[in-house]
């Protein structure tokens, strides 16, 4: 849906940023009041950072998936940060302009929440991921995550295109980066699922792939 096309139509302000690979866009309660983000082209992973730094991984978000701010009373106990994958354009709006326009389609309220529904499975999914007891198991299981959402399939084999570092691992799942290297080089020895050079991961047959036995 061209998201842009309906704000324009119906007067309704918004900003686009547009994000390189690994620029991140901090988001608090603090300046922003039911703030709401669409992913319009990209792809990036959001995280909320409590006062005492500890990290909590919430989505892996993509095209179409809409981040909302609520306005909250305790403002200072924690920040959301939003880390793009790949080149990414987001756009900005407030939630509350929505309501004082009469004529907004059903086409349009449809896709919103279409969209807010899609990202709240999405948050259920990496809650799903970080609830795992299992480093090994959690790692597997986002990327497997990641072969559903951006794999490119043939026959049995899996190519993830995206470039993920060590780094990015360990923020997504809240792993520290040394255990993220233990397990990928278990991954590239004992499984299906190698690590390329490239920072790619790679599954050469992803029906053979059996977590339990990780």
């Amino acid at each position: 849906m061209k998201w842009t096309s309906f704000f324009t139509d119906y007067n309704i302000p918004y900003y686009i940023y547009k994000l390189k690979k690994e620029d991140a866009i901090v988001l608090n309660n603090l300046n922003l009041k039911n703030q709401s983000i669409i992913i319009i082209y990209g792809s990036i992973y959001a995280t909320k950072i409590f006062r005492n730094k500890k990290t909590l991984p919430l989505a892996i978000l993509k095209t179409g998936n809409i981040f909302h701010i609520k306005h909250l009373k305790h403002k200072n106990l924690f920040y959301y940060k939003l880390i793009a994958i790949e080149e990414t354009y987001i756009l900005s709006f407030e939630i509350d302009k929505l309501k004082n326009k009469k004529k907004i389609t059903h086409n349009f309220l449809f896709h919103i929440i279409n969209s807010y529904n899609n990202t709240i499975q999405k948050y259920e999914v990496m809650s799903e991921i970080i609830n795992q007891k299992y480093t090994k198991k959690r790692l597997i299981q986002l990327i497997l995550l990641l072969c559903l959402e951006f794999g490119i399939f043939k026959d049995k084999k899996v190519c993830i295109p995206l470039k993920m570092s060590q780094k990015n691992l360990s923020q997504m799942i809240s792993i520290n980066k040394n255990n993220i290297n233990q397990i990928i080089k278990f991954l590239n020895k004992d499984t299906k699922i190698y690590y390329s050079k490239q920072k790619k991961f790679l599954i050469n047959d992803v029906f053979q792939i059996n977590i339990n036995k990780c």
